[in-house]
């Protein structure tokens, strides 16, 4: 039902912005323009808001939950760390994390996934170490990260924060197959310019499998 919901807020955004441009394209009619310009304005910050105040999303419209936050003396980010047989630890490619997307997944594992049962808990966790583990078999098999690029390749649009390609080329993949994961929360001071590795206190809230 919210995916119908979303689908309709868009066809109104796109249906209003494309009359707006056809009236643009006019000699005359500026009264007119003048007001389905109105209507647009007023049409895009309604849904906006209603997206933001319900917080729900419905694309493009979106409620942004985990951009919004109170500025602390510290900052924290939650890395996911992947083990290898030889219980060795290793950073993953953020598209290795595909069809999901890491700066959502993120914020999920922070807020919803403490509160699962264990059982539960395993489950995702086991999900996604199978995605991690896959991920590092085919950039070792030179056969790329993900597949959000597969059609357009370079040109595919750019998650909205931009991360490091950890595994391109098959470079930088581990060796050793993956057979577990350990959450970390890492914090350190808003006034290091940089993130000083020296400076971050590392904490970890979750391993699978579990010790």
């Amino acid at each position: 039902m919210l995916n119908i919901v979303s689908g309709l807020c868009f066809a109104g955004f796109v249906v209003l912005a494309s009359l707006l441009l056809a009236l643009e394209r006019k000699s005359s009619g500026w009264p007119s323009r003048r007001v389905l310009v109105n209507a647009f304005l007023v049409y895009a910050v309604s849904v906006s808001s209603a997206a933001g105040l319900g917080q729900r999303d419905a694309w493009p419209f979106s409620s942004w939950p985990f951009a919004a936050a109170i500025a602390k003396d510290t900052t924290a980010k939650l890395r996911i760390i992947a083990v290898d047989a030889q219980q060795r630890e290793h950073d993953v490619d953020y598209r290795a994390w595909q069809p999901l997307e890491y700066d959502e997944l993120s914020p999920w594992l922070q807020l919803v996934f403490p509160r699962l049962e264990e059982d539960a808990k395993a489950r995702v966790a086991q999900y996604l170490l199978d995605l991690a583990e896959r991920s590092r078999l085919q950039a070792r098999l030179g056969q790329g990260v993900g597949y959000f690029d597969r059609f357009l390749g370079p040109l595919t649009a750019p998650y909205f924060l931009l991360h490091p390609k950890l595994w391109s080329g098959g470079a930088g993949a581990p060796a050793v197959r993956f057979v577990g994961l350990r959450f970390y929360m890492e914090a350190w001071p808003l006034e290091v310019s940089g993130r000083d590795e020296r400076k971050v206190t590392r904490t970890l809230v979750y391993a699978y499998p579990t010790p």
